[in-house]
């Protein structure tokens, strides 16, 4: 049996600056299982960030529902939003969002110390960045590390917790294609391992044929969906 892990109902965003009101998001429904790698695409402006933001929590919804892992997020405050983030979900950014002044190792304990999972820590980011190749890089900051390396960084980072989803926003979008290459090996090893969900947002269809599925987003709206590596 299937276990749903995301489920939005009816989702819209508005985003209002002056008396100008921008539907980004038109009414969006999908659900996502557990163990399932789903590629997000379509043209700038689209929506896809906006999307994954949200179901993330990292923005609130103006109209309909989000559950992650049975529970509805819609209308939690920060603080139990912040919680139930910070236990489900592990977010990669495009541009890395690294800390500058902290080593990697440092970095991917962040989450770990938010989280009050103190005790173990810089073990567990030890193993995280030698699982993903950056044994020899542990002590290094940010500026002293390739763009790739970074993002594998951001990669160890978002596993660091143990959350059962992943949401990657364009992760390959500033990496060469070898580096990003790299990057989405790791990313659908991790998957098909450990049976987590992974969201990815994607303009590289070769990386969104790697998917179980692919959403085309138009217009603020699933506009089609394709299954078994096919592409659009």
């Amino acid at each position: 049996m299937t276990e749903s892990m995301i489920r939005a109902i009816g989702l819209t965003k508005t985003f209002v600056n002056g008396p100008v009101e921008t539907k980004v998001l038109k009414g969006i429904d999908l659900e996502i299982q557990r163990g399932e790698f789903v590629a997000i695409v379509g043209p700038s402006g689209s929506g896809k960030s906006t999307l994954i933001g949200l179901l993330a929590g990292l923005d609130s919804v103006t109209s309909g529902q989000i559950f992650l892992s049975g529970i509805d997020i819609s209308n939690l405050d920060e603080n139990k939003l912040t919680k139930i983030r910070g236990e489900l979900i592990g977010y990669i950014f495009q541009t890395f969002n690294l800390i500058n002044t902290m080593t990697a190792i440092e970095n991917v304990e962040v989450p770990l110390i938010l989280n009050g999972k103190t005790s173990g820590s810089r073990k567990r980011a030890r193993e995280l960045l030698e699982a993903v190749g950056l044994e020899d890089r542990l002590h290094y900051l940010p500026g002293q590390l390739s763009g790739g390396q970074q993002q594998r960084v951001a990669v160890a980072r978002a596993l660091a917790c143990d959350p059962p989803i992943i949401i990657a926003d364009e992760p390959t979008g500033n990496l060469d294609s070898a580096a990003g290459e790299q990057v989405m090996n790791l990313l659908e090893k991790t998957v098909r391992e450990t049976e987590k969900t992974l969201i990815v947002v994607t303009h590289d269809l070769e990386h969104a044929k790697r998917a179980d599925r692919v959403l085309k987003i138009k217009d603020g709206k699933i506009e089609m969906e394709v299954s078994d590596g096919a592409v659009f």
